[in-house]
């Protein structure tokens, strides 16, 4: 990519010419800014960008001629002539983000580009600071045309990270690299430094008035609670989206366990969806606001003045927040001094957090501020591993804290197995009795890293040609279009199939032999205690939560994420054991999860939480990070 200019005109057509071949043309019209500023042609150079990708995987090994033609009418002109030499399995491509000599607010990075090894691309890329790893950037993002190579169009690489650590006011180096690949053959380096991160004073008198007048507007709050000896009167519930997702579905099925010990319910979130039919038909009240996360001083005030009037109206015994989304519900209902509980399902920081929510547009200081103002303030915390609980211990106090791992309706599973007819589902599905099948469940998206499953099992398919690979997931995205492409061009087309997302997951269990999960960034997922209540094997990423359930070797079997070749290597390892290893295998995932994860377990000590969130705080003596043995 680059720009090029005729004076103060941007040219008509931009051209490659490789080994004297017949041009490519490139896309014109790509944003330069910089450009712009520079030359100071705000509104002739803003626009003088190109951009083109060329598949390389034809053309062999050796020197390679590039030539670059712009042309504006009848003039041509050489902009660039340059003898290249193509070597696969050198790292290719550059950091897109951030710019050389960027200034990161709170030491927090952020990293996008794109790399190749020519043909193929890295199985893994290592993030340095200085010299030092700092960890390994999110692989097979969506980069460059759909037109063009279905496995250049993946190229795209992320990493968020706390430059802190490694470096406080001071600047350093940031390159990518393959793991263990000298210095010499990394990109970049960028040049970055961490400076201190705070709200002007101006914003500041601006919060403090806004935070008064919603403090003035539920001055006069009185709480009616409904009399209930054994239960709870009224709970109110914010969420940020009633869509088909882990987080949701874990809601639905709490409130349906919790049913004949509340009286009143209403849940409140930011974006309808498929679970809210399901709330309504179990009788709870539901509310969709159409309200995003604020980023912004006065839309985040406004935010929390909004939630704190629905509350004072509703006048709930207690409160539950679902998600980190659900920030500015809590710091709205702990002004108000009602008990809060929050149930936490992300893995990140709250600054990471933040960034991934709010990017590209970023978020006011303030904002970050109040999150860890409400981390404070909240009653108890629900986390469902150790592992997330852990990122949060520095932001609340440890004696708040359950560990409560997910539970699953047991019995529902039991009996579905009883019945279930797998040889007849499987010929219904066209699956032949021989055939292994491995199910992915999940949205289909960057994190879940279905591409990266495509790339592994086309490694591994001659080698196991019984195989098949089903996703289950599908949702409309640039990454699910760049995963139809890769597997449209790929050579195991036909072995693969992706299935749109969907509540009806049991059959899906019930005729795979092996449930995949690559996702980089887990709490510890539903579908893979689903997966083992159905006596399914498990391959997973050895995330979080995920080494608390699973042990390697014993009731599934673990590999390291944002790698391509320890997937390859491990989905080998398991489809080569016989089919009586991988049995005896579920059975051990089964009793696991009869033994430790069991859905009435996990509503007993949920509510006793939200009983416990309505007595005066604990004491700082009290004992630290509570664990519910009754469900993990």
């Amino acid at each position: 990519e680059g720009w090029a200019l005729f004076g103060s005109e941007a040219p008509d057509s931009v051209e490659l010419v490789l080994n004297g071949q017949a041009p490519v043309a490139a896309t014109l019209d790509i944003p330069r800014l910089d450009v712009a500023e520079a030359l100071n042609e705000q509104d002739t150079a803003a626009d003088c960008g190109w951009r083109a990708t060329i598949d390389l995987s034809a053309h062999p090994d050796g020197p390679m001629a590039v030539e670059i033609m712009v042309t504006r009418g009848e003039v041509r002109a050489t902009l660039l002539r340059r003898q290249y030499t193509l070597q696969s399995g050198r790292l290719i491509g550059a950091i897109d983000e951030p710019r050389d000599g960027a200034l990161l607010a709170g030491g927090f990075l952020s990293l996008r580009g794109w790399a190749t090894l020519g043909r193929t691309l890295p199985p893994r890329l290592a993030v340095l600071a200085g010299t030092a790893t700092i960890g390994y950037a999110r692989l097979r993002i969506p980069h460059g045309e759909p037109r063009e190579s279905p496995l250049a169009s993946l190229a795209g690489f992320e990493f968020q990270g706390d430059l802190n650590r490694v470096a406080r006011d001071a600047d350093v180096e940031i390159r990518v690299a393959l793991p263990g690949d000298n210095i010499d053959g990394a990109l970049g380096p960028v040049r970055v430094r961490s400076v201190a991160e705070a709200s002007p004073m101006q914003d500041e008198r601006v919060a403090a008035e806004l935070r008064s007048r919603t403090q003035r507007s539920v001055r006069d709050f009185l709480r009616t609670p409904i009399a209930n000896a054994t239960g709870i009167g009224r709970l109110l519930v914010f969420t940020h989206d009633f869509a088909l997702a882990g987080a949701e579905v874990y809601l639905e099925r709490l409130l349906r366990d919790l049913r004949g010990r509340i009286d009143q319910c209403t849940v409140v979130a930011s974006r309808d969806g498929p679970i809210r039919e399901h709330l309504e038909a179990m009788g709870v009240d539901t509310v969709v606001t159409g309200q995003n996360f604020a980023t912004e001083i006065a839309t985040y005030e406004g935010q929390v003045r909004t939630q704190s009037l629905f509350a004072a109206n509703f006048a709930p015994d207690v409160v539950l927040a679902n998600t980190l989304e659900s920030a500015p519900a809590v710091d709205a209902v702990t002004r108000m001094g009602l008990p809060c509980v929050w149930s936490i399902h992300e893995s990140y920081t709250p600054r990471q957090w933040l960034l991934f929510c709010a990017r590209p547009h970023g978020t006011h200081p303030y904002v970050l501020e109040r999150l860890i103002v409400s981390l404070r303030s909240a009653d108890r915390f629900v986390f469902a591993s150790k592992a997330t609980a852990s990122i949060f211990e520095g932001y609340t106090d440890e004696h708040r804290m359950s560990v409560l791992p997910y539970g699953i309706d047991f019995p529902t599973f039991e009996a579905f197995l009883a019945r279930f007819d797998r040889d007849g589902a499987r010929h219904a599905m066209a699956i032949a009795p021989d055939d292994t099948v491995v199910l992915m469940v999940g949205t289909v998206s960057e994190r879940k890293a279905q591409a990266t499953a495509v790339e592994a099992f086309g490694n591994i398919a001659e080698r196991h040609e019984n195989a098949r690979l089903v996703i289950v997931g599908d949702v409309a995205s640039s990454y699910s279009d760049a995963v139809h492409r890769l597997i449209a061009a790929s050579g195991t087309a036909g072995r693969i199939t992706v299935q749109p997302l969907t509540t009806e997951v049991l059959p899906c269990y019930g005729v795979a032999d092996l449930l995949l999960s690559a996702a980089d960034i887990e709490s510890l997922p539903i579908t893979i205690l689903e997966a083992m209540a159905a006596r399914l094997p498990v391959l997973s990423t050895r995330v979080f939560g995920v080494p608390e359930a699973i042990t390697d070797g014993v009731n599934g079997w673990l590999f390291g994420p944002r790698d391509l070749d320890a997937l390859s290597a491990a989905l080998d390892r398991v489809l080569s054991m016989p089919q009586s290893q991988r049995q005896t295998v579920g059975l051990a995932a089964q009793e696991t999860v009869r033994s430790h994860y069991q859905a009435l377990a996990y509503a007993d000590a949920f509510f006793g939480v939200l009983q416990d969130a309505q007595q005066p705080r604990a004491s700082e003596s009290e004992p630290a990070l509570v664990v519910s043995e009754e469900s993990g």
